[in-house]
């Protein structure tokens, strides 16, 4: 057996790039990489500008939210907290999750509520054509003997929500930039 005294790490130089993968030579990696933080930061940046505005929002109606939705968007979040975590590590039970979740899923249904409610009073929908072909675009990039197992319908009205989520936060940005 053979002791490792020093580690030694590769030069970096141009073969070093294209070895990482498509990249033309150190430079270009250096950019891609610029480029990524940037996009990154951008899109961390209108993420938080989004929960602002819609936060604003949200304080300024007071309603009652549906059981029903904040069920739902309580169970969301369980959801997504088992995937978070390998389901042995998973040990808090549900109805603890229940209570820690539901200020915070209170908050998300009145704020998806509100900008239903934006998107219903400006009119904001989406064109059949322009579903199909956002859906069309997603589709080709996915697995091909993945899309079998997609419920078309349910994906479908699941990406028309999220495309006029999309067109009603670009509403709020020209309005309030305006």
């Amino acid at each position: 057996m053979k002791k490792v005294k020093e580690m030694v790490l590769p030069p970096l130089n141009d073969d070093f790039a294209k070895g990482l993968g498509d990249f033309k030579d150190l430079l270009d990696l250096k950019n891609k990489i610029k480029e990524g933080i940037t996009q990154e930061k951008e899109i961390a940046s209108k993420i938080k500008w989004r929960d602002e505005i819609l936060a604003k929002i949200a304080q300024e109606v007071d309603f009652e939210i549906p059981e029903i939705i904040l069920k739902s968007e309580i169970e969301r979040m369980i959801q997504h907290e088992e995937h978070a975590k390998k389901k042995e590590f998973f040990l808090e039970e549900k109805e603890e999750l229940k209570t820690k979740f539901s200020t915070e899923a209170k908050d998300r249904a009145k704020k998806a509520l509100c900008l239903g409610q934006i998107a219903k009073e400006k009119s904001i929908s989406v064109f059949d054509e322009e579903l199909a072909r956002e859906v069309n675009k997603y589709l080709t990039n996915y697995p091909q003997d993945k899309i079998k197992e997609i419920d078309l319908d349910k994906f479908k009205e699941y990406y028309k929500e999220r495309m006029i989520e999309e067109k009603t936060f670009q509403f709020l940005e020209n309005f309030y930039n305006t």
